[in-house]
């Protein structure tokens, strides 16, 4: 899905890893006064879809989980990433206070990053694993860690839910809530309109350097 109020006129692009966040993203997005491109894509796809996205004039990505520390290394636009929030920490643990068994927690850091001083508050039994890549080795090192550890549930962003949501009785999404996708999409504007003012500083600046060494030459 790649949908846009006016793709030529629109600065910001929100990838969105998985369907609902875009369905939600959409939303939000009609609501707003300015334009939004959404693009849908996965975290197996997006490198190949990049250049694409980085040829069309975007100025700023917006994303989350392991699909914004991706866009985060590899593109040369600055890229927002949709922050979690405690509340949408609370909302994905919350369904486990007071049950027993364990939890595996898994994501990349910015994602899962929280989570543990949730899970303690709520007196979950949980376990962390951090995934620090999407490559072939570093995932499948992650599954036999998840395998051999007795595990009833397994919470994470949309990277767990490709590739170890089989791995648990249970799988939870990691899910971002309406306003941690509007902070993340102020911000992305913010910072769109900060690089603007920049350039036509820099702009208007070369303009005076022009005009003053066109009088020194005619002196």
């Amino acid at each position: 899905m790649n949908k846009t109020k006016d793709i030529a006129a629109s600065p910001l692009c929100f990838v969105s890893p998985y369907p609902q966040l875009a369905k939600a993203a959409e939303a939000l997005v009609a609501q707003l006064d300015y334009a939004v491109t959404i693009h849908q894509t996965t975290l197996n796809r997006i490198l190949d879809e990049l250049p694409l996205l980085e040829s069309r004039g975007h100025q700023v990505l917006i994303s989350r989980g392991g699909c914004a520390e991706i866009l985060k290394k590899h593109s040369k636009l600055p890229v927002v990433e949709i922050k979690m929030s405690g509340y949408d920490i609370l909302d994905a643990l919350i369904p486990f206070k007071g049950q027993k068994g364990t939890v595996g927690i898994v994501g990349f850091s910015s994602v899962i990053k929280g989570c543990a001083r949730v899970a303690e508050q709520l007196n979950i039994n949980y376990k962390i694993f951090t995934l620090q890549g999407n490559d072939k080795e570093t995932i499948s090192c992650l599954k036999r860690q998840l395998a051999s550890t007795p595990l009833d549930c397994i919470v994470g962003d949309t990277v767990c839910q490709d590739y170890f949501s089989p791995l648990g009785s249970q799988f939870r999404l990691l899910d971002s809530s309406p306003a941690s996708i509007t902070e993340a999409l102020e911000e992305a504007r913010s910072l769109y309109l900060a690089f603007r003012s920049q350039l036509l500083e820099r702009h208007h600046l070369q303009l005076i350097l022009d005009q003053f060494d066109k009088a020194v030459i005619t002196l």
